[in-house]
């Protein structure tokens, strides 16, 4: 089994970034033009509603946990999900995002998560990923990952 845990220190560099651009907002609103009034007040709804996830993963820090049947992630404020090896088809980091994601296709691809992919004009290239900001480089958790995929379809066979 291992254990992977998100890296406060990233935490805590969104969750000031969230409070930079609400201050942002705050000056904004005091602007005399209608068009920064409303940017302003759009920069602290979007900011001031993203803060909490920030916050609870500074105070408890996202949670991979890489098992022999498979694997769980558990996120601050979304819980926990689990998903089994049997299910899994491939892990691979994308490295076309912002940061490199550990990403998985799933042996059974959903119909409708591919049309609405395919709707919003992404390409179709996996199922499930984790979220950014672990302590380890996403290689080496797609490498553990991927070992334990590979062990797990040995022991199928």
């Amino acid at each position: 089994m291992q254990t992977y845990y998100g890296s406060r220190t990233k935490a805590s560099i969104g969750l000031s970034a969230c409070i930079a651009f609400a201050a942002l907002g705050i000056w904004l609103i005091g602007q005399p033009s209608i068009k920064t009034f409303v940017a302003g007040w759009l920069t602290i709804i979007f900011f001031g509603a993203i803060s909490p996830l920030w916050m609870a993963a500074v105070f408890r820090p996202n949670l991979l946990t890489i098992t022999d049947e498979g694997f769980s992630v558990r996120q601050a404020l979304l819980g926990t999900r689990t998903y089994r090896w049997s299910d899994i088809a491939s892990v691979f980091v994308d490295r076309q995002s912002a940061a490199d994601l550990v990403v998985w296709t799933l042996k059974d691809r959903p119909r409708t998560l591919a049309s609405f992919k395919a709707r919003m004009g992404q390409p179709n290239t996996y199922d499930g990923y984790l979220p950014a900001g672990w302590q380890a480089p996403a290689t080496e958790i797609a490498a553990e990952m991927q070992s334990a995929l590979r062990s797990d379809q040995a022991t199928v066979r």
